[in-house]
């Protein structure tokens, strides 16, 4: 019989501050039209957080419990400005400060703002004769972002389980020989979200100018009815081993439901609302799937081991839940090169749908919400009905221009894929021989697309200037067939649609990454000891990450996505910098 009483306190504290200093040179860049630009940024974080446990085991006969309860408080206070003056005097003083007087011309920004979270929860873990399991457990939790009416919010979880294989009746099967270890489990969660923003329910005033006079003005409309965002998760799995548990495999089916999502609720603009929204509890989406895992043990000898991990999961995303608008119709979410619709997974790829180039004159063609297709002037951005019978004839102009507006609502824009992976893994192979190991780490991913803004905008610009290599498939005679259009300088806007999401540079973001290749080798401790320094191990080892990427991806890289402000952004590649290959080398000494 064991029992024990413990009492835990852990406080923490994180500080940064961090400072930094981009100066631009107006001679070249993009200092050179304002001259001369210093970005001069200034970011203060600091945040506690403060927990207390106390946790209770005891064991009596077959009976094992283990309960806990315990606190949770954290606070974060956030302050910056950013200033970035331009036209400066002389390149002497864009050196390290800003110099007042050095300039003409200024932009100031800042901000601050503090948040606070709180946690009550418990937990009891049952465990009857290593065969039955059961788990409960309980939070209590509250939100500086929330109205004092939902702020707090209660979340609750548990989970079931039931080994199969410490059954009696299981040991004497045959099956066992085979399976030796069986196990079946279902758990449901219940977790709040505590990302939503600073005080999303506060009517807020703030800075506001009038001509030259500083004062005050309304900029959020307040919604003392917000309450927390909810996700709703539950799991069903079946765990075995085979051969001993030389084998161990993991299947699961998982349901995660988000509700009560907090999204910007469009009002009509003669109600005067700040940003014509108010927030609201309106969203609701949810990702469902499978997860593999499996651990093999491939080969294990005197002087050699080969391990293999491997897991593989998939994931299906949709949006089920938006504002609705006076009509009772779905309000669906615009963005520059997104959707998100309901019935649609998050974030669609959202845009035109291109038809290739027309053979006779080199125009980009584009097919229309009601399947016709029409074909854009490379020099005016004049639209056209394309007729194959006559290509050249550019004339047929009433009604074949683009529209904003979705298909099903008379425009010519919709869905043109999924920026979320069906499917993700990875899989580790780890050798042993004698003081040597490897580590072999590879990780892929798939099923979804991506716009590829760079190639769009940069490296098939349309211009006599820098370009990729595709810029040499452009069309250049006529009855050419190809799918780059014909180049105009200073038209790549036009012939490309830029800033909008067309079909033509939306790509499979499939990849295999071969992550980390870990060598590592363990001096014999025969050696160390003949040294008689001390030592009691030494382990050499070299190391290099995100070594090789195989995809079919045209851009650097297919798994970091942005905006072209460094903001994550689903599916979009604006100017991507590629992960880093990285070397490294080193020693682990024990004395």
């Amino acid at each position: 019989m064991f029992s024990g009483f413990s009492l835990k306190s852990t406080i923490g504290i994180d500080y940064t501050d961090v400072r930094r200093f981009e100066s631009f040179d107006p001679r070249h860049g993009d200092g050179r039209g304002s001259n001369g630009i210093i970005n001069q940024i200034s970011r203060n974080v600091t945040r506690w957080n403060w927990q207390n446990t106390a946790n209770y085991l005891k064991d009596f006969g077959k009976h094992s419990v283990n309960l806990t309860a315990g606190t949770e408080y954290q606070k974060q206070n956030i302050s910056s400005f950013t200033a970035s003056p331009s036209n400066f005097s002389d390149t002497f003083f864009q050196q390290e400060n800003i110099i007042s007087g050095s300039y003409s011309t200024q932009s100031v920004g800042g901000s601050a703002v503090s948040a606070g979270f709180d946690s009550y929860f418990g937990r009891i873990l049952y465990d009857y004769a290593n065969k039955y399991f059961l788990t409960f457990s309980a939070r209590n939790d509250g939100i500086s972002a929330l109205p004092a009416a939902g702020r707090r919010g209660n979340f609750f979880g548990g989970s079931l389980g039931y080994k199969i294989s410490e059954e009696t009746f299981y040991k004497n099967s045959p099956l066992a020989t085979v399976i030796n270890d069986l196990k079946i489990r279902a758990s449901y969660a219940q977790v709040g979200n505590v990302n939503i923003g600073s005080f999303p329910y506060l009517g807020l005033f703030g800075a506001a100018q009038y001509g030259s006079q500083n004062g005050i003005g309304f900029v959020q409309a307040g919604n003392p009815d917000l309450k927390w965002e909810a996700s709703t998760q539950t799991n069903v799995g079946i765990d075995w081993g085979l051969l001993d548990n030389r084998i161990v495999l993991s299947t699961e089916y998982y349901n995660n439901d988000i509700s009560d999502l907090i999204l910007s609720a469009p009002t009509a603009p003669s109600l005067g609302v700040p940003n014509n929204s108010i927030s609201k509890n309106v969203g609701a989406l949810y990702n469902r799937g499978w997860e593999f895992t499996v651990d093999v043990e491939a080969i294990k000898a005197i002087d050699f081991s080969w391990d293999i991990n491997a897991n593989f999961s998939t994931n299906t995303n949709k949006v089920t839940g938006l504002n609705k608008g006076i009509d009772g119709k779905d309000q669906p979410i615009i963005l520059t090169y997104h959707a998100i619709r309901v019935g649609e997974p998050v974030a669609s790829l959202y845009g035109y749908l291109s038809a290739g180039v027309n053979p006779a004159n080199g125009f980009p063609l584009f097919v229309k919400g009601d399947g016709r297709i029409v074909q854009r002037n490379v020099s005016s951005g004049a639209y056209s009905f394309y007729d194959p019978e006559n290509p050249s004839v550019t004339s047929n102009t009433t009604g074949a221009a683009l529209l904003s507006a979705d298909v099903s609502d008379g425009g010519d824009r919709r869905v043109l894929g999924n920026t979320n992976p069906k499917w993700f893994g990875g899989l580790t192979n780890t050798f042993k021989w004698k003081g040597f190991d490897l580590t072999i780490f590879t990780r892929f991913s798939g099923g979804n697309k991506i716009m590829n803004v760079t190639r769009q905008e940069t490296l098939l610009n349309q211009d006599f200037n820098n370009n990729g290599r595709e810029i040499l498939n452009r069309w250049t005679t006529a009855g050419q067939i190809t799918d780059v259009p014909k180049i105009v300088l200073n038209n790549g806007n036009i012939i490309n649609m830029n800033g909008s999401a067309i079909s033509r540079f939306v790509e499979d973001g499939d990849f295999v990454r071969i992550q980390n290749i870990i060598l590592g080798y363990n001096i014999p401790k025969s050696i160390l000891s003949k040294a008689n320094i001390g030592l009691t191990g030494v382990r050499l080892y070299a190391q290099v990450q995100n070594a090789f990427t195989f995809t079919k991806y045209k851009g650097l890289d297919p798994e970091l996505n942005s905006d072209g402000n460094v903001n994550q952004t689903f599916g979009l590649d604006y100017n991507t910098n590629p992960q880093f290959r990285v070397f490294t080398f080193g020693a682990n000494i024990r004395f």
